[in-house]
């Protein structure tokens, strides 16, 4: 009876994924930190979740995305290349599902706000999956999920529960490797990795920056299976290939000239700022370079490695670009989540070169959070004020899109948002007419307007970077606004609704 239960504990261990029974000092230490991330992580969703269907927005893309979803399903010209002072230059997909359930719930920005936020689940649920799926116990499997939210709602919460394509796309993208991984790369076919090929493309037509996990993935067979890079190649093209050819036939060459002629200046700062960025994830990047030692062994978790390796240097290169903001970093914090997740889950009972011991994983938990760790009191402080602040917001939102509606006349709103909630026109994108006249557009029929004081109404966010010339207009503009037009109402401390002097 004695040898025949001894017999069944090595078959047991296997079977959940490697893992023995963990030392009581490293389990109270991993519930301990699961607690806190999830207390975090419940604090840092209330500010979203509150404003999730008021008429406040802190991002300048949400009005933007908003009538580019009206146009999309109510017969609008989705790709203007002819325009000067409006410009789209992100894939159509995103906009035709924002504007349908925008019809659905009266609302543009609410519709997208759902779906990015949706997104952003799915993205947790699919990296719990993956890691899972790689051999880690369960409960490692969630602590992955909850370390990417806890990252995501924290150190990137301008994009949480905020109408924008980004998460959308890297939820399609992510949803991928759930075909590749499923096997060793060695066996992989083609009824892995063609609709797997097909899954990106469609994640390219919602999002078109997410360029790490393709080239990841090309890599990665060619390490390990030439016949399925082929075959990756191969598919890959000919999806490509009918996309351009759909959207072609429905947009015309517009569609082209809009997203790849779009020109963008390049902004040194920005770039240093994602460096600032990356820094963040330093816990992270610590775990994942000593992960690499032993994960490198497992062909499956080598796609991690890449992965991770070429979106954290993928978003650094693309925040080179003007007005390319923290969604740069997605696949970077999408990749080091993988791999911490990977490694940490599937740690030993012994420790092994280059790997965890189950005894002392938790710890390594725990450096990967400790940059967050170390700035929890402020953030909840923050999240705390932001929480206060809403009452406050919507009454000043609600002043200044009633402004708007009623003025007797033409207007512009650097913050869209504002104009489509009260029902006017786009006038001028901000953004893209701002990086035309820095490359040579002719800026005198605004300057004329605005000289002439023929606007009723202007909605601008004066913030430091505006009065310094380097906002999203350039000089002589701002200078030109602050002497013909007077602040007649604030929202927050820097968008300001401003009517002519007299």
């Amino acid at each position: 009876m004695i040898a025949l239960t001894s017999s069944r504990r090595p078959r047991q261990v296997r079977a959940e994924g490697f893992e023995s029974r963990p030392h009581a000092a490293e389990a109270r230490l991993f519930r301990i930190l699961a607690w806190l991330c999830l207390i975090i992580l419940v604090l840092s969703l209330l500010p979203p979740l509150a404003g999730m269907f008021i008429h406040v927005s802190n991002d300048y893309g949400e009005g933007w995305s908003a009538y580019w979803s009206r146009a999309a399903v109510g017969g609008g010209v989705l790709y203007p290349v002819s325009n000067t002072l409006i410009a789209n230059n992100y894939p159509p997909l995103f906009f035709y599902a924002d504007g349908y359930l925008g019809s659905l719930v009266g609302d543009n920005i609410f519709a997208g706000r759902i779906i990015a936020f949706l997104s952003l689940l799915a993205v947790a649920a699919i990296i719990g999956r993956i890691v899972h799926m790689l051999g880690s116990p369960v409960r490692w499997a969630w602590m992955s999920a909850l370390l990417f939210l806890l990252f995501a709602t924290v150190d990137f919460r301008e994009f949480v529960g905020v109408s924008n394509p980004q998460w959308p796309g890297q939820a399609v993208a992510l949803s991928s490797l759930l075909l590749l991984l499923r096997v060793e790369p060695r066996r992989l076919g083609a009824r892995d990795i063609v609709p797997a090929a097909a899954i990106m493309v469609v994640a390219g037509l919602i999002k078109h920056n997410q360029i790490a996990l393709p080239l990841s993935v090309t890599a990665w067979l060619l390490l390990y299976n030439r016949r399925a890079l082929l075959i990756w190649c191969l598919s890959g093209a000919l999806f490509a290939g009918a996309a351009v050819a759909l959207l072609a036939a429905c947009f015309g060459n517009a569609i082209f000239l809009e997203l790849f002629g779009f020109k963008r200046t390049t902004d040194f700062q920005n770039f240093l700022d994602g460096f600032v960025t990356v820094a963040d994830l330093a816990g992270l990047i610590v775990v994942a370079l000593v992960a690499s030692r032993s994960l490198r062994r497992d062909p499956r978790a080598m796609l991690l490695l890449i992965f991770a390796a070429l979106g954290t240097v993928s978003g650094l290169g693309q925040r080179m670009g003007a007005g390319v903001f923290l969604n740069a970093h997605f696949d970077g914090l999408i990749g080091l989540v993988l791999v911490c997740g990977a490694f940490l889950g599937l740690a030993a009972e012994k420790a092994t070169p280059g790997g965890p011991d189950i005894r002392a994983r938790s710890r390594w938990l725990l450096l990967a959070l400790a940059p967050l760790l170390l700035f929890a009191p402020l953030n909840v402080t923050r999240t705390i004020g932001r929480l206060i602040a809403i009452p406050k917001q919507q009454r000043a939102w609600a002043g200044m899109i009633d402004g708007v509606r009623s003025a007797q006349g033409p207007v512009l709103c650097e913050m869209l948002a504002v104009c489509y909630w009260a029902d006017r026109p786009v006038g001028i994108d901000f953004f893209a007419y701002g990086q035309r006249l820095r490359t040579g557009t002719d800026p005198r029929p605004l300057e004329r307007a605005i000289g002439e004081r023929r606007l009723a109404a202007m909605v601008i966010d004066r913030n430091q970077h505006y009065f310094r010339g380097s906002g999203r207009l350039p000089e002589p503009l701002p200078r030109l606004i602050e002497r013909n037009y007077a602040v007649v109402l604030t929202a927050k401390r820097d968008l300001a609704l401003m009517v002519p002097r007299h």
